[in-house]
């Protein structure tokens, strides 16, 4: 299975876990993708020479190779263009990095849990809710608890980001790198 150019629109808020938004998700028709029981990812990253990254992504027994480019980055919020691939397994997709002369950055790997929410009107709009902790497994325990805010245009972001009751300014960009730049500055 592959997916060329999905397009996501995504932002951060930091230190907010899923329990304490449930009620409110609820409350507007959000409903838990996998249960509401928190999933583990494991991520890898890899370079090439010329910098270019890709991330091998493993939930469960499923392997996914991915590489996300930047369309636009705009203050708080960006548009990423996804292209992906499911590996067989996990083996096989780093030898493929490794034959085409990726090397593994050891830096960014991580481990996290995973608790998602879903709102999803096929023809206006697609927002998704996941709320991200490293804290329990021992990579990054020092980052609490945030929520990744998915959307398809922009222009929803806000709004979105207000429907429970937080504000533009709460809003990051971080990538997995930033993020843990944010809480070791001063490190």
């Amino acid at each position: 299975m592959s997916n060329i150019d999905q397009k996501e629109v995504e932002s951060k808020i930091l230190e907010v876990g899923h329990q304490n938004l449930r009620d409110i998700i609820f409350d507007i028709w959000w409903k838990p993708l996998f249960d509401e029981k928190p999933i583990l990812l494991s991520a890898r990253w890899y370079e090439d020479k010329e910098g270019k990254e890709v991330r091998i992504r493993q939930e469960w027994d499923k392997v996914k190779v991915e590489y996300k480019y930047l369309q636009w980055k705009i203050d708080w919020i960006k548009e990423m263009t996804e292209v992906w691939f499911e590996a067989v397994n996990l083996d096989d997709a780093v030898l493929f990095l490794e034959a085409i002369w990726f090397q593994e950055n050891i830096d960014y790997r991580s481990v996290k849990t995973r608790v998602s929410y879903i709102l999803d009107h096929e023809q206006y709009w697609k927002i998704r809710f996941d709320f991200d902790d490293y804290s329990e497994l021992g990579w990054y325990n020092d980052i609490p608890e945030f929520m990744e805010i998915e959307v398809i245009k922009r222009a929803f972001m806000v709004s979105v980001a207000e429907l429970l009751w937080f504000t533009e300014s709460d809003l990051k960009d971080y990538n997995p790198q930033e993020l843990l730049e944010h809480y070791h500055k001063n490190n």
